[in-house]
Formats: C-alpha cells, structure tokens, sequence
C-alpha cells in the first residue's frame, strides 16, 4: 500500500510557518502498513497542486494525503486544484453552511462560505477545531484522495479515524521493527545490509548517526498481515544477518540497550 503525502502552502516554503504534519502523517500511515514513498512541500499554485497530485497517483500511490489551502483567503486553492485537475464539481455542503452560520451568528463574512464548498462525491469529516472539513475521495476501488486542514491541531485530531476507515477498505497491515547494535563501521556491513534487503524484502539501516561506543544500531522493519508473522520474519532476519557478521568478522551482535 503506496501512499504520498503533498503539503501546500506558501507559508511554509517562505519559512514563516515550520512544517509540523509530515513526521506524523508518516507515523500514523507506517502504523497501518502504509509505505510512505513521497513528501512534497508545494506553494499555492492552482495548476502545480492538480499536477503534484496527479503524478503521485501515475506513480502509484493508492493513496494521497494533502495539508493546507482549505481556508477562506484567495490563496486557498486545493478544492479549486483538485477540481480543475481531475474534472470533479465543487457544490456547496448545506451542513458546513449551517456550522459556519453559527460560529459567526449574524455577521458572517462572505469569504468564510469558501469554506462550505465540498468536492462532489467526497465523504466529508468536520474538523471540531476549525470550520474546514477533511474530505476523502474514493477515485476509483483502489485509490484515495484525502485532503486535510493545514493546522497541526486539526491534522492529528482528523488522521487516525480517517486512515483507519480506509485502512478497513485496503486491507490493513501491521508494522514491526526490531533494533539491535553491532561493533562494525557502517561501510564493513554494508554489502551485508544490501543482500539482506534484497533476500527478504525488508528495510535495514546502520543507523549511524545514533552509533555510540563502537556499537553501531541496526534497524530492520518490515510489514506483515499480523504482528507474530511479522515479528517472526524480523527474527529470522536478525539471526541471518548476525551469522553472516560473526562468519565474516568473527563478532557478535549485541542486543544489549544503551
């Protein structure tokens, strides 16, 4: 299960605002047996967000999440993207209306109803922390588009029941990972690492930015139908790649905490 995520905004290539949602949009996904392939970060272009979105799926992701652009101001163009790029109307949700109505009582701006506006055929999710709801897209059986406010708040208050509704539909995984440590240098294992990805079809890194002591951490992760499938196939992962150190190197593996 592919998935890519886009964060719109011009706010935060300029750097007034720091990006916050990727990190947790990635670990909400992992969690759920998604591969994350794509981040992107993109300003408020109406034609370069249509294309952005369009590319992810060419690439074949079943899944597409964006952030941002759903507010009431002119640079809030990710409705307008994604209606223009893929041909889907815009129509006005009457239950958006009436929550805007009653945050503002009387004196409703008008610019606030751009924030009613629902792309046809999405399933909408209000945000109870701001006026511009989530919206998933079915594009087709296989393929998702959601579309997320920008507010960190609002992004992990929306995530997690979206994803597992869509999760249900896909078919969810599980993520497991396992981390041990070696007395090697990254490039004395690297060819190790690479048989082992290739043999099992996992990811294992030298996480070398974390090595202390001579003991270098090694990181595998793999994704599984069930935790004890994959927690299995992670140990026999281990064990392969800790004979091949000790025939090599004559070392151990060390799985002592640090």
């Amino acid at each position: 299960m592919i998935a890519e995520i886009v964060i719109i905004g011009d706010e935060v290539l300029l750097g007034i605002v720091r990006e916050e949602n990727a990190s947790y949009i990635i670990e909400e996904l992992t969690k759920r047996g998604f591969i994350v392939r794509r981040v992107v970060i993109i300003g408020d272009n109406l034609d370069e967000i249509g294309a952005v979105i369009k590319d992810a799926f060419k690439r074949g992701a079943q899944l597409v999440i964006t952030t941002g652009g759903l507010g009431p101001t002119e640079d809030d163009l990710t409705l307008d993207a994604v209606s223009k790029a893929f041909n889907i109307p815009l129509e006005v949700d009457q239950k958006c209306v009436e929550r805007i109505k009653s945050f503002y009582g009387e004196n409703v701006p008008k610019s606030a109803f751009q924030m009613a506006r629902r792309l046809k055929g999405a399933k909408i999710y209000p945000s109870p922390l701001g006026l511009a709801p989530a919206q998933l897209i079915i594009m087709d059986k296989e393929k998702f588009l959601l579309i997320l406010p920008g507010p960190p708040r609002e992004v992990r208050t929306l995530l997690p029941r979206i994803l597992d509704e869509i999760a249900k539909i896909i078919g969810r995984k599980v993520k497991c990972s396992i981390r041990f440590y070696v007395n090697a240098r990254e490039a004395e294992i690297t060819d190790i690492l690479a048989e082992v990805i290739k043999k099992f079809g996992v990811y294992a890194k030298a996480l070398v930015s974390l090595c202390q002591g001579g003991k270098l951490p090694i990181e595998l992760v793999c994704f599984g139908e069930n935790m004890e499938k994959c927690e299995e196939k992670l140990s026999i992962v281990k064990k392969y790649f800790c004979e091949k150190v000790r025939k090599i190197f004559n070392r151990k593996c060390l799985d002592e905490e640090f």
